[in-house]
């Protein structure tokens, strides 16, 4: 989660958000997560004007390993047809 995303939230408002792409990561993973966590707790600090410490971040990482698949599956979604993984 980015400091944008905060805007006018008050301090009493709960604020949560798993999903790895706003913390930089594009891969649904327990890392991808705890980035997630990292992200949200360093915006909740700066919404509340915190002197804490903030959490170490590790910033984007896409592995080129992926990327052509990837560019397959965006040209399928283009296509309407499903992730070639999907198996349902």
């Amino acid at each position: 989660m980015t400091a944008h995303v905060l805007q006018g939230v008050g301090r009493d408002d709960l604020v949560a958000d798993g999903a790895p792409p706003l913390a930089g990561m594009n891969l649904a993973s327990m890392e991808g997560a705890d980035e997630a966590a990292r992200h949200a707790v360093n915006a909740l600090l700066d919404a509340d004007d915190s002197t804490a410490a903030r959490c170490t971040t590790s910033g984007h990482y896409r592995p080129p390993e992926l990327e052509p698949l990837k560019r397959i599956d965006e040209v399928r979604f283009g296509l309407g047809l499903p992730n070639t993984f999907d198996l349902g």
